[in-house]
């Protein structure tokens, strides 16, 4: 990382190296403390090498949990959640290097289930 991109990074977490170690690993909700990062990632996302980050980890995400299913189901793709509404035309992008057609991105499924659950019961 880049000196200026570093400092940046230090300050806006303000912990240690070995504080940040156990709050992924040895405390509860993890995946909150990390999805924290994403507020300097967006903030920062123009540059080139945040910009690389991104693009890797949604390259490594569908290589992970989509290459296994890729000629077994439909190239649509919907996905739920803070980082894919956040990053949207990133993981936009990397999808379609997979040849997925993105058809939806909500940023909370609870509208969309409820939706779902009321049509289910015939209440709606």
């Amino acid at each position: 990382m880049d000196k200026t991109l570093s400092l940046e990074f230090e300050k806006f977490v303000n912990q240690s190296l070995n504080e940040m170690l156990l709050d992924i690993y040895q405390k509860p909700n993890a995946n909150r403390y990390l999805a924290s990062f994403t507020y300097f990632i967006k903030t920062h996302q123009h540059h080139p090498q945040i910009q690389a980050l991104l693009n890797e980890a949604f390259q490594l995400f569908l290589k992970i949990h989509f290459e296994p299913f890729r000629n077994k189901f439909s190239p649509n793709i919907a996905f739920t959640g803070s980082v894919a509404s956040i990053f949207r035309e990133e993981l936009t992008h990397a999808c379609h290097s997979y040849n997925l057609n993105v058809i939806a991105i909500e940023s909370s499924p609870m509208k969309k289930l409820i939706h779902y659950h009321l049509r289910q019961q015939k209440l709606i």
